[in-house]
């Protein structure tokens, strides 16, 4: 009687990148199902966007009224992205929590059992939280232009136009 066997599953043995992606998968979990993430990179992406059009808006409120000096002075960029440090500092607050998070449950402790390379789960820590960042960042920078362009377009039409490019008053 001959029998036939099933091929048996031969596990692949655990390489370096294998590793290392299977710890961002699980930092990638991490960062995204606690609430925290979420409240930083919306605070992020509102104060990068809102506080620019705030101080854009403010400034074409004046419009009329600006000194030849601040005229000549006036660095729309600037107000466009005013936002940005008070989004750093919500980014900062979103490192520490990031890094600190599992120290203070204890859920420290599975994550070296799982991942014993301390360099490696580090290198993951980095790399998911650089890219979250990175992705909330481009988005609300490009908003944040993209609105504030939209208020400045109605003055700046108005200073182009071709009486006032001639000389006239």
């Amino acid at each position: 009687m001959s029998q036939t066997l099933a091929p048996r599953h031969v596990p692949v043995p655990p390489t370096l990148p294998r590793v290392f992606m299977a710890a961002v998968r699980a930092e990638w979990t991490k960062l995204r199902t606690v609430r925290s993430t979420l409240w930083a990179l919306i605070f992020t992406l509102v104060s990068t966007v809102g506080l620019g059009a705030l101080l854009t808006g403010l400034e074409v409120s004046r419009w009329d009224r600006r000194t030849g000096a601040e005229a000549t002075g006036f660095a729309p960029l600037l107000y466009s992205f005013a936002g940005i440090n008070l989004a750093q500092l919500s980014i900062g607050v979103l490192a520490v929590l990031v890094m600190t998070s599992e120290y203070v449950t204890g859920t420290i402790k599975l994550t070296f059992g799982t991942t014993p390379q301390r360099r490696l789960l580090l290198a993951a820590k980095v790399t998911t939280f650089s890219s979250v960042v990175a992705a909330i960042g481009l988005v609300s920078c490009v908003a944040a232009f993209f609105v504030c362009q939209a208020l400045l377009a109605p003055q700046h039409a108005a200073s182009r136009s071709p009486t006032r490019a001639c000389g006239a008053p």
